[in-house]
């Protein structure tokens, strides 16, 4: 065999044995598949457009991406971005709190998950339109967001709480107890170990929820300072270009917010 041959046989061994890295895979997994996904919808959208040919109805991506990176150099993007980040925050942090001493104590106290249950469920059988248009007519509009989000996170992390606490294992509250570890070891040794992972998995995927009820919240309170309005301002002056291009900026927000509880379960994870 050839010195070329068996250089080229190394440097084939090497490429598959990169391609079968556990690494390699996982970075694939994580990048390049979402960024497949990505690119198909632009293929999709790029020959709808070019079908339609109505920039009104349906603009190009290049020109929602150049709309996109143009709001972004303008200071009231950020302003009022920001100010719905902190709403969306702010509800969602309240629900989260109020939600986790809820069912913390319903999982010890059974007859208050027996009471809490039906208030559960009709927030959830709720359509979320009809909720707005309530907290609209009772509510200050500046507050609506705020209260929507609450209403739309708080049974949902409620749920997936008393979920998690209930649903730790029996066996190892039974040797703890057989053991005599004292109570607060056993919330840190044994039920934090157990529920952690689920309640941020669970606050994870209700983040993104929250802010999009909360978008679409201010949209129809003309929140002062948000996205919302600026959609709204969008969508009345027939700006599609723009409206998509806020629209990709609340994907984004949404992306960073999932992405700060993903980093957050590494990071326990790697602790632990």
């Amino acid at each position: 065999m050839t010195d070329k041959k068996i250089s080229d046989k190394k440097t084939e061994n090497k490429f598959v044995l990169f391609f079968k890295n556990k690494t390699t895979k996982k970075v694939l997994g994580a990048v390049l598949y979402p960024l497949c996904s990505v690119a198909l919808i632009f293929i999709v959208w790029a020959i709808a457009a070019a079908a339609i040919n109505k920039p009104l109805l349906l603009p190009e991506p290049k020109e929602v991406l150049s709309t996109y990176f143009n709001l972004l150099g303008e200071k009231e993007i950020w302003i009022y971005g920001g100010l719905t980040f902190l709403r969306t925050l702010e509800c969602f942090l309240i629900s989260a709190a109020i939600a986790f001493l809820l069912s913390t104590l319903s999982a010890f106290w059974k007859p208050l998950n027996k009471i809490l249950s039906p208030i559960i469920t009709i927030l959830r059988a709720a359509p979320t339109l009809a909720v707005i248009l309530l907290v609209l007519i009772w509510f200050d509009y500046s507050s609506a967001p705020v209260i929507i989000g609450f209403l739309i996170a708080f049974p949902l992390l409620y749920s997936a709480f008393y979920t998690a606490i209930t649903g730790v294992d029996e066996n190892l509250l039974k040797m703890a107890k057989t053991f005599k570890v004292s109570k607060p070891n056993v919330v840190k040794y044994v039920y934090l170990p157990c529920i952690l992972k689920p309640c941020l998995e669970s606050m994870r995927s209700v983040i993104s929820l929250t802010a999009k009820v909360v978008i679409a919240t201010e949209i129809m309170a003309l929140t002062k300072k948000s996205i919302g309005l600026l959609m709204r301002g969008a969508n009345l002056n027939f700006d599609t270009a723009t409206l998509l291009a806020l629209t990709l900026f609340a994907v984004v927000l949404s992306f960073i917010l999932e992405g700060a509880f993903t980093l957050i379960i590494k990071i326990t994870e790697a602790v632990r």
